[in-house]
Formats: structure tokens, sequence, C-alpha cells
């Protein structure tokens, strides 16, 4: 009887130390609670190790120690979570797994004809609409295309049409449903799961038109000096004969077989590559149209530093416009600098930045004004004359947020964002994973207004990033020297 009790008591005891030691689970469809069958799942800590779901979408990992664990699982199809600060528990986890989209058809010229070699993609604005799809498909000599692997969002559908179609009269570049303009394209609403077969896309054949005219100096009133012209409008920005090339000897230009329409005409006055083109919008298609370009500028500035000692570093200093950024330079020794040969026109400031400090303190870029304006966060408007100084800020003061965001499921990850509320541009560093036990930290934040906010990963993964967070965002304001604590819900 005693040694049955021993025995028995071993095996409770065994029993329960191996319930302690292991993690299972089942992996599910989130849409229909069927199994996935043969997901991947990778348990990630002191022991890291990988298995594939059975028929029953089950998994499981045996021989654990008692620490902290993330769980992430993988499937084609599907948008996998990581579950983290998991335990060995002898209770099993569901894992839900969201399926993501598909997208197929054929792609047929005016005829009904399928055409090869169209590259069919599908194009989402980043943080609006979900996480924008990267793919591309190339159509078979079927016609045949297939986008996979979408989110849920509103995409528009674009199409980069080979050249041997092109000199058939169709245009380089289309958007669904046959338009060369973007702002006329069709939205397609994609939700989770989607399997849209039958998508079929009709190109559209455009009659090409001549776009012709003359430059003129609108200070003299007569033919402009050298300058070269290239035409920056979708679809044509693509082609070789739409390139940068000199004007004539008359200071005319001329494109052949251009989609008619607006375009514009981008206008160049030096030679060099980073030149700076002013801009006018034009119609293809009518009589010979002229120009008049007016007078280019120059914009000065200087670079300060609220540390009194002399600050040194890599700071790039450029003007951009929505297609590519020019004239990145280097202030000089005493701050100064010169942004020569600038045309009328809004631009963006762009500041690069590498190791700036001064007395052996870093510093980062504080403000950038244009008389009134911050062009951190707006646009930069330059004039034929009359421009102010550009003065750029440098400071070595800053502040902290942290704080902890309180999630439902407490193994569940949570992405934290922080943004400057005079609308400063967003970069990596407004953002930032929210650790195991939901704490999170900014430092180096310059001094000012903030607005934080907290997205759960499941909220994510069904592209719920930018919706409605009222309630739930924290208004705050950072000082120099100190660190604001908040304790965040996420967003709904």
């Amino acid at each position: 009887m005693r040694l049955m009790l021993l025995l028995l008591l071993s095996g409770c005891a065994a029993l329960a130390q191996s319930s302690g030691s292991v993690i299972t689970g089942v992996v599910r469809n989130a849409t229909t609670k069927l199994p996935v069958e043969g997901a991947q799942v990778s348990l990630l800590g002191e022991t890291s190790t990988g298995v594939e779901t059975d028929a029953h979408g089950a998994f499981h990992f045996s021989g654990l120690t008692e620490a902290a664990y993330t769980v992430r699982v993988e499937a084609p199809g599907f948008q996998g979570p990581a579950m983290r600060n998991l335990q060995p528990q002898a209770d099993p986890i569901t894992v839900d797994l969201y399926p993501l989209a598909r997208l197929e058809g054929r792609v047929l010229d005016e005829d009904g004809d399928p055409v090869e070699g169209v590259i069919v993609d599908a194009r989402v604005e980043p943080y609006h609409h979900g996480v924008p799809y990267l793919g591309a498909s190339t159509t078979s000599k079927d016609g045949r295309f297939q986008l996979v692997n979408l989110g849920p969002a509103v995409y528009v559908i674009h199409l980069a049409i080979p050249a041997a179609l092109r000199s058939a009269g169709y245009p380089a570049a289309e958007y669904y449903p046959g338009v060369t303009d973007v702002e006329r394209a069709a939205t397609v609403a994609v939700a989770e799961g989607t399997q849209l077969a039958a998508f079929d896309l009709r190109l559209r054949r455009f009659p090409m038109v001549t776009l012709k005219g003359r430059v003129l100096d609108l200070a003299k009133r007569e033919a402009a000096p050298p300058i070269e012209v290239a035409i920056d409008s979708e679809p044509s920005a693509v082609l070789d004969r739409y390139a940068r090339h000199p004007l004539d000897a008359e200071s005319r230009f001329h494109f052949e077989s251009v989609p008619p329409g607006r375009h514009k005409l981008q206008i160049f006055r030096g030679g060099g590559s980073d030149d700076l083109p002013y801009v006018a919008t034009i119609e293809a298609g009518k009589e010979e149209v002229t120009v008049a370009v007016p007078p280019f500028t120059s914009l000065h500035g200087i670079v300060r530093s609220t540390v009194q000692q002399p600050w040194e570093g890599v700071l790039g200093i450029g003007l951009g416009t929505e297609a590519a950024w020019r004239r990145i330079i280097t202030p000089d020794e005493d701050g100064s600098f010169t942004l020569p040969e600038v045309p009328p026109g809004n631009y963006t400031l762009r500041l690069e930045s590498n190791n700036l400090q001064a007395g052996g303190r870093m510093l980062r870029i504080a403000s950038a004004r244009f008389g009134a304006t911050n062009v951190i966060a707006k646009p930069l408007t330059v004039t034929e004359s009359g421009n102010p100084p550009i003065e750029i800020l440098l400071t070595d003061e800053s502040g902290v947020i942290a704080g902890t965001v309180e999630t439902p499921d407490q193994s569940e990850g949570a992405l934290v964002v922080v943004q400057r509320t005079d609308d400063t541009p967003m970069t990596p560093e407004n953002f930032a994973q929210a650790k195991a036990d939901g704490s999170f930290t900014f430092g180096s934040l310059l001094p000012g207004e903030y607005r934080v906010a907290a997205w759960t990963d499941s909220r994510l993964r069904k592209g719920a990033f930018g919706a409605d967070c009222t309630g739930r965002i924290s208004n705050v304001t950072v000082l120099n020297g100190q660190t604001v604590t908040l304790k965040l819900k996420p967003c709904n």
C-alpha cells in the first residue's frame, strides 16, 4: 500500500512537472475558425525551436524551462501574430491567423485579346488604409496575373505597359479602369480574406498627339538662354523620348507621340544633374504653346546652435519637389549657406544630419524657419525676389516620454506612436514596439507638444492603423530634462 502511494505521488509529481513545462495550442483561420494545417510555429526564448501544425491545427512544445517565451506563427496566405511573454502552461492557447486576400484576372487590349508582359500592382497610401502592398505580377501569354497576400485596404490598380504596345497607341502606364490620370482611377476595396477571381482589366488606346512650344525669358520677353526641358508626368516620365534634352536654336521644344491631356513641363536653366526645374503645366494636342520662365533666385541661410561652443558634424541642406530631392549642400564654417538658381515654386526642405555635436554634447535640429514659417513641417514657398533667409537652429535640449500600454491580452504586443502637434514629418524614431510587459520609452525628444497613441498587433493586422482613437490619445508637453510618464489604452 505504501509502495502504491509512493508511485501514485511520484506519478502526480511527474504529471505536474510535465504540465508546467509545455506550451500547446491550436492555429485557426480567424474568419472561418477552421484549423490551419502546416502552419510554421516558432518558439523563441531560452529554448528556440519550431514545429508545423497537424491536420487539426495543433502544435506542441515540451521540456521547457520556467521562462518567458514568444510564439510566432506563419502560414502562406495568412498574417500571423507573435504572442509574447508566454509561460509554460497546462492550458492550450488558440492562435487566430487572419487570411490575406488574392486578386487575379487577365489584362486585355481594346480588341479583347490577352496581353503579355504588363506589370500589374496594387497601390495604397501608407498609414491610411493599412500596410502598403509591395508585390507585383507580370501577365503571362494568356494575359493572366495574380496579386497575392493583399492586406485589407483600398487599392488603386496600376499597369505598366510594354514598349510593343506603346508603339500601337497605348500609353506607358494606365490605372484601372483604363485612365492615365491617377486622380481619375477607380479604387478597389479589398476585405480580409477576399478571393477575387476573373478581375479582368481592359487597356485603352489613346490617340497620341504632338506637344510643342517655345520657352521665353519672362523678364526680357525674349527667347530664353540655353535651357533643357523634359516631361515629368506619368506615363511619359518612363519614356526616353520625353527625357531631358536641350531646346533648339529658337528656344523651341517638340515631343512626339504624347498622350492627350495636361502634362508637366520641366524647365532647367543649368547643366547640372542636381538642377531644380521650373514646372509649367501645359496641354498636349493644341497649337504651339508659349511658356514664360520667371527669374531664378538664390536662397541664403544660416545654421545656429543653442550651445556656445562651435558645432561640428555633417549637416546636408537641400530642397525637394514631389518627384525628387535636389541641391544637397553643406554650410560654411560660419554656418552660412547658399542654394543657387532656385526657380519660384513650392519645395520641401530636406535636412540630413550625422554626428552633430558641440562641447561634447549631441545636437539635433530644433527648427528651420523661413520667415515666420517652420519649414520642417510645412512647404517652403520661393518667390522671384524678396525671400527671407533660412534659419536653422541646433539644440542639445531633450526630454523623455515613457509608460506602459494596457492591452486586454497581456501576451499581445503593441505599437506606440508619438508625434509633435506641429505636424513635423514622421520618421522611424516616432514608432516603438512595446516590450513584453507593455513598457515603452521615447528618449531624446525635442521639447514641445506631442500626441501619443498605441495599437495592438491584432488591430494592426486588420489594417486599423490610423483608425479612430477618440479618447485614447494622450496629449503631453515635453520639457527639457524631464520625463513624462503615461498609461495608454490601445486605439479601437
